[in-house]
């Protein structure tokens, strides 16, 4: 009884991977999408944009400001985790 229980554990996890797995790329294509048309309305002189293509120096620059304020990093995650519980929760 306890071997079918993991083995439905193990399957809804895989499940919930795959669903995670593809929400994210989802999301990376929106982004590639909104970036293109970033630059056409920026027309020419959309290759002087400062976007951050530098992923290193934004988690850098994350890790610092959560270091450097904890209690705003742990305010924000909590609104943040609530916002989440109430849509996931609709």
């Amino acid at each position: 009884m306890a071997k079918a229980s993991r083995n439905a554990e193990e399957t809804a996890s895989e499940g919930l991977t795959e669903e995670f797995e593809a929400l994210v790329a989802d999301i990376r294509a929106r982004g590639a999408q909104g970036l293109d048309l970033l630059r056409k309305a920026a027309g020419e002189g959309a290759a002087d944009l400062p976007l951050p293509n530098d992923w290193e120096a934004v988690e850098k620059r994350l890790a610092a400001e959560v270091q450097g304020h904890p209690l705003r990093a742990l305010g924000v995650a909590a609104l943040a985790g609530l916002a989440l519980g109430l849509l996931i929760r609709r």
